[in-house]
């Protein structure tokens, strides 16, 4: 996990085409989290507005929200257009791809001596692949 400053994770949605633009102090974020959950030092986000209420009380030091919603000045805001792409930009560039458990080929998986397998695949135990997938 790595912290960025709001500015740099502006950069970092602009490149990606996400048009990101920061209202307030550019504070420093090494989390994302949900709006209730979120403390001082991490990120939000607000896209359905069934949850805007919630975001006066949030603890988060920043939120991404729509261009259009109102949010109260004490909370550093992005500005996008797109929330939940934003979001997960900010999730990928903070925490990295999540890492896939690689187990291999369980003995308790059934595979037809035709199927063509890949290198790298894992199929777990109780999995069936027929005949010349």
């Amino acid at each position: 996990m790595i912290a960025l400053k709001l500015s740099e994770l502006c950069s970092h949605l602009n490149n990606a085409k996400l048009s990101a633009s920061l209202d307030g102090e550019d504070r420093s974020v090494s989390g994302v989290n949900t709006i209730g959950d979120a403390v001082e030092g991490e990120l939000t986000f607000l896209s359905n507005p069934k949850y805007l209420a919630a975001v006066s009380s949030t603890r988060a030091s920043a939120i991404i929200a729509h261009s259009k919603v109102e949010i109260p000045s004490r909370i550093s805001t992005i500005r996008c257009d797109d929330p939940y792409g934003a979001v997960t930009l900010a999730i990928v560039t903070m925490h990295g791809h999540r890492e896939h458990p690689k187990w291999g080929i369980s003995r308790g998986a059934i595979i037809d001596p035709t199927a063509k397998i890949g290198a790298n695949a894992n199929i777990a135990a109780g999995a069936t692949i027929a005949a010349e997938v």
